[in-house]
């Protein structure tokens, strides 16, 4: 099953495919929050798409040709890690000046998952590295004393445009492992809080 959404054909089965693009759909398109892979040939001859964003959880596959013909493509910016399958034809008659723009501390871009390494280049193009947002602020701090029944948490960061991912079981947070931060949440006991911010501005990943 699939649905349109702004323009992508996504599947709806649980699977998270990006499939197709629209032809018409132009300048920054940025991939549903859920997308966790894309097809093959899924922005083929979308002329007048300038940059693709990569949600924080996409940890599928990019297909062979995904960015056929893609004459204006100028910026893949991952604001997670590295996809953890990628066909060797991933960029088969895309533009030459190409760039992909990843985060600070991102992983698996040396081809090994886990590993903080970036190279200068990705399978052929260059790569830009971003500076990773401020570690989010938990507030009460760690150690504070319950004077209630239930003590609020807040969580916030110094960098503006983020998505703010918790846990409250001691688990690195992650998009896919953890909560997304929407507003103050209560705690009943002793709790370990860990919170992360993902950068969710474009204007962040400028041209080389």
């Amino acid at each position: 099953d699939c649905a349109y959404v702004d323009g992508l054909l996504c599947t709806t089965d649980g699977t998270d495919r990006v499939v197709f693009c629209l032809p018409g759909v132009n300048g920054v398109v940025a991939l549903p929050a859920n997308a966790r892979s894309l097809d093959a040939n899924a922005f083929e001859s979308c002329a007048d798409v300038t940059a693709i964003v990569f949600p924080a959880g996409f940890t599928g596959g990019i297909g062979s040709d995904a960015f056929f013909a893609c004459t204006s493509l100028e910026k893949l910016c991952f604001l997670g890690d590295a996809p953890r399958s990628v066909d060797p034809g991933i960029f088969n008659e895309a533009p030459a000046n190409l760039t992909v723009y990843v985060g600070l501390g991102s992983t698996g871009w040396s081809g090994t998952v886990g590993d903080t390494t970036i190279p200068a280049t990705w399978k052929g193009r260059p790569v830009v590295v971003v500076p990773r947002a401020s570690a989010p602020v938990v507030s009460p701090t760690n150690g504070t004393a319950f004077v209630a029944a239930f003590r609020k948490v807040t969580l916030s960061s110094a960098t503006t445009n983020v998505v703010i991912y918790y846990t409250t079981n001691g688990v690195e947070p992650t998009a896919e492992t953890a909560l997304r931060y929407t507003g103050p949440f209560n705690i009943g006991q002793t709790t370990i809080v860990k919170a992360s911010a993902i950068r969710t501005d474009l204007s962040l990943f400028p041209s080389p």
